[in-house]
């Protein structure tokens, strides 16, 4: 069987790194298990994004400096959803729970 060039590129880094050696079985599973997550993470910052975008259109004429009492729901999820963008681009311990609970 030949091995695939992620793979063995994967299990070359480990055992440089760590001085252990994994087999192509294991290593494949790592690297499945690393895309999956890659994946859903993937997923997840589009559902975000298009929940936004919905919010923004619905919500065209909405400046978020001076808003009506009904508007401020929408804005306040605009600026949540914002939020959320931000810490799956940039904090690590946030997209483990995202990946826990998904």
């Amino acid at each position: 069987m030949k091995m695939n060039k992620s793979i063995f590129f994967f299990s070359n880094k480990i055992e440089n790194k760590y001085n252990i050696y994994l087999n192509y079985d294991i290593c494949e599973i790592i690297l499945n298990k690393i895309n999956k997550n890659i994946n859903k993470l993937i997923y997840i910052k589009r559902c975000i994004s298009h929940k936004k975008y919905k919010l923004v259109n619905k919500k065209k004429g909405i400046s978020k400096q001076s808003c009506q009492t009904s508007d401020i729901y929408v804005v306040s999820k605009i600026i949540d959803y914002d939020n959320y963008l931000n810490k799956l681009l940039y904090d690590k311990k946030f997209k483990y729970n995202v990946l826990k609970k998904w």
